[in-house]
């Protein structure tokens, strides 16, 4: 009961400063590409097909456009909001097919993959970084291409995934500098690593709403333990095994990510390992960010110190946002 009246105390601070900061905002992310397919029908008429993801907002939807050997549309099979499908007919359709992104307002930072049938020969597919809105659909990518691509979204996706990176504040927190921190970094790579192979190949796989539930859990578990400040429980104790166990739960987070970003069906290894190395880099870059702050903290400037508990408190306001949302969305 002392353990409940606890947990129900710091969530009412927590949901005060909740509404105060965070009220009618969701830092919630949709990941999906702009997804774009063609496929080649003869050697003169190809199939264009698209989907943007519903977060484009209205009056930004894509206008995506071939370009060939004398390229014209023939009919125009479907085309709404979100979705499109035109048959084209070129001179030639093996001689420099580009595709053309342009987005009526203003860049949404989407990434784009796209993916390319031939008559004959392996399909063809490129991973495009959102600041790349031409390109050559015929181009086959070698594996260095295909590492940049994929190191580059890792690096994105983690320094956007709040729910990760809040997960990682908490550790850093709990262990703070050395051994401890090293070892505890190191479970949860371990942890995601494994998990990230295991979904990505389909080998295991939960539901992304209960892994996305469970994810806002951890963070709100982890705050919860830091304003108890009782240094002889578990978790503050063996953080390395805390973090392993819940690296494996985040890892079915980020391979979610994984799928809706697509895998090459050539060099699908290299895409998923580059991925997660992008993720290791984006940690690696939070966590210097993160020792900076915290050497203020413990530095003259005393009104960092001020704000600690109040910070730990949004976490936890956000993170028990996120479980409730997240529950709601499961039932």
């Amino acid at each position: 009961m002392k353990l409940l009246s606890e947990f129900m105390k710091f969530l009412s601070n927590c949901t005060l400063l909740l509404l105060v900061f965070f009220s009618n905002y969701s830092f919630a992310h949709d990941a999906r590409p702009l997804y774009i397919e063609l496929e080649a029908k003869s050697y003169t008429q190809i199939l264009l097909k698209w989907k943007t993801p519903p977060i484009v907002e209205l009056g930004n939807e894509p206008y995506i456009i071939l370009s060939g050997d004398n390229c014209l549309i023939t009919k125009i099979l479907k085309q709404d909001r979100l979705q499109g499908a035109i048959i084209y007919k070129c001179d030639n359709i093996n001689d420099n097919l580009v595709i053309d992104i342009t987005y009526p307002l203003h860049n949404p930072a989407l990434t784009s993959l796209i993916s390319y049938t031939p008559l004959q020969g392996d399909i063809i597919e490129h991973f495009n970084d959102p600041s790349i809105q031409r390109v050559e659909v015929d181009k086959v990518l070698n594996g260095k291409d295909i590492s940049k691509e994929y190191i580059v979204s890792g690096i994105k996706h983690i320094l956007e995934g709040f729910d990760h990176l809040l997960f990682i504040l908490c550790l850093f927190i709990i262990t703070g500098w050395g051994k401890r921190l090293i070892l505890a970094i190191s479970g949860f790579t371990a942890g995601h690593t494994l998990t990230l192979i295991a979904s990505s190949y389909q080998w295991i796989s939960l539901p992304i709403g209960f892994v996305e539930f469970l994810i806002a859990l951890s963070v709100l578990f982890l705050s919860v333990e830091i304003t108890k400040n009782n240094k002889k429980t578990f978790s503050w104790k063996h953080p390395f095994t805390i973090a392993s166990l819940f690296g494996l739960l985040h890892g079915f987070g980020f391979a979610s990510v994984l799928n809706q970003y697509g895998l090459p069906t050539e060099n699908k290894f290299n895409a998923l390992v580059s991925f997660n190395l992008g993720v290791e880099i984006g940690q690696l870059l939070f966590i210097s960010a993160v020792s900076l702050l915290m050497y203020m903290i413990n530095s003259k400037f005393t009104f960092f110190k001020r704000g600690f508990n109040l910070g730990v408190y949004a976490i936890g306001g956000l993170s028990g946002y996120w479980v409730i949302e997240r529950f709601w969305l499961l039932i």
